[in-house]
């Protein structure tokens, strides 16, 4: 593999996001249709590009193969610039077959009010977050996971964010964040009944204490 390089998001990054995005959490195990999987993974990725004011991709052989966003409370989240305001996201949802649209209504609702839950009582005490940390399958052991991390570290050390959180869950490489540092604050157990399946995952609300110069 060459050399790594990281780079600032840009819009021409987005579609292979979606893929990784997909490549994690597997929608396109209950999203059949190719229209409705792009849209889904389109809204879910507008929705982290709303929040985030820092968002980094690494790069291999000029392959995107990592992604990370995150969000300082000081900062303007100025990423949701690259957010697509048009209505064919919305068109092709309401294209999908009755049976689709419960089925990605009941998992973004379900992660929606998880991450509620978790956090709920705790809002105040944190001074950025992780929106979104993804490395390809094909590169993870790697230490891409590890850059990209720093990258968003280093962010929030400037920013003077001593306090970050981040959602997680079993599909993900949650113990990522136990092995550099982060403490497991609180869990849920989510199931989603879908048409022809179950989606079950434990979610996770983990916190990171950033050690600043002046502390």
């Amino acid at each position: 593999m060459k050399a790594i390089t990281i780079e600032d998001i840009r819009q021409e990054h987005l579609s292979t996001i979606h893929t990784l995005i997909d490549e994690i959490w597997d929608w396109s195990s209950f999203i059949r249709n190719e229209e409705t999987l792009k849209a889904t993974l389109s809204l879910y990725l507008d929705e982290v590009l709303r929040e985030s004011s820092f968002g980094k991709v690494a790069l291999a052989n000029d392959q995107i193969i990592g992604v990370i966003f995150g969000r300082a409370e000081t900062a303007y989240p100025h990423y949701k610039l690259l957010v697509n305001e048009s209505l064919e996201n919305v068109l092709a949802l309401l294209k999908a077959t009755n049976a689709e649209q419960r089925d990605i209504q009941a998992v973004l609702s379900g992660l929606d009010q998880s991450y509620r839950s978790l956090i709920q009582g705790r809002e105040h005490i944190y001074h950025g977050s992780l929106n979104l940390f993804a490395v390809s399958e094909s590169a993870q052991g790697l230490g891409i996971g590890k850059l990209l991390w720093e990258e968003l570290q280093a962010y929030f050390i400037r920013e003077g964010s001593s306090k970050i959180y981040v959602y997680t869950d079993s599909d993900c490489n949650y113990g990522f964040y136990d092995y550099h540092g982060f403490e497991q604050v609180s869990r849920i157990e989510l199931n989603c009944q879908l048409m022809e399946t179950t989606w079950a995952a434990d979610i996770f609300l983990y916190e990171y204490k950033i050690l600043l110069s002046n502390e």
